[in-house]
């Protein structure tokens, strides 16, 4: 697969990549004179990128006094970015692409329970995109994931991006006390409630206890 920066640009937004790396990110087509929409024409190959891409440009899209140094730091974030990126894509292929879709289905199942404020929805609009970060990074689907895979993601992540794991973890775990009203959940469920990856700050008790109030919250919703 030929990946392009608009590859990357997508896997960015699912990762939650920093604003800054991001924002470098999206210069590059007004650094080569080109059009936002040229993203996708743009070779996300880190060889082609220190060719033609890195040290050109800097002064059609910064305002900084030194327009080298500023320039110069873009490149090394967008160059650890790509690095991030091409890691995260090795061994992909038709499995990766099934578990995908497994998360993608289930994102589907939520986003069809969701609803402006007091219309009376199980969620608010955008809901399932809180499953975003881990449809890119697990390497099992939905009902495969094990503590194992989640420690093993929750690793790979910063403090801050792993506590919007944790939160997502949570919200699957949660997931169980709403079968009896969604049918289709039970297919794409865990075995058993999941505790957050190791290394975060929160105990496996308070997040199995947040899965049982979550429960608790379903069943007066539906009683």
């Amino acid at each position: 697969m030929n990946h392009t920066f608009r590859d990357v640009d997508a896997w960015t937004i699912e990762t939650g990549e920093p604003k800054d790396t991001v924002r470098s990110l999206r210069r590059i087509p007004a650094r080569l004179g080109l059009l936002d929409a040229d993203m996708g024409t743009l070779s996300a190959d880190p060889v082609r990128f220190e060719k033609e891409i890195a040290g050109q440009g800097y002064a059609r899209v910064s305002c900084a006094r030194d327009k080298k140094a500023a320039g110069r730091r873009e490149d090394s974030r967008v160059r650890a970015l790509l690095k991030r990126y091409h890691a995260a894509q090795v061994g992909t292929g038709l499995r990766d692409e099934a578990v995908r879709a497994r998360y993608s289905a289930l994102m589907s199942v939520i986003a069809e329970h969701e609803g402006q404020p007091g219309s009376g929805a199980l969620w608010n609009i955008g809901r399932h995109r809180s499953l975003c970060g881990l449809r890119a990074r697990a390497r099992k689907a939905p009902e495969d994931l094990t503590q194992t895979e989640v420690d093993r993601i929750g690793r790979e992540m910063t403090s801050n991006k792993r506590k919007g794991l944790r939160k997502t973890v949570g919200f699957l775990n949660s997931l169980a006390g709403l079968t009896d009203e969604i049918p289709q959940l039970p297919e794409f469920l865990p075995s058993e409630p999941l505790a957050p990856p190791a290394g975060s700050s929160c105990s496996p008790r308070r997040i199995l206890l947040g899965a049982a109030h979550g429960l608790a919250g379903a069943a007066r919703r539906l009683s």
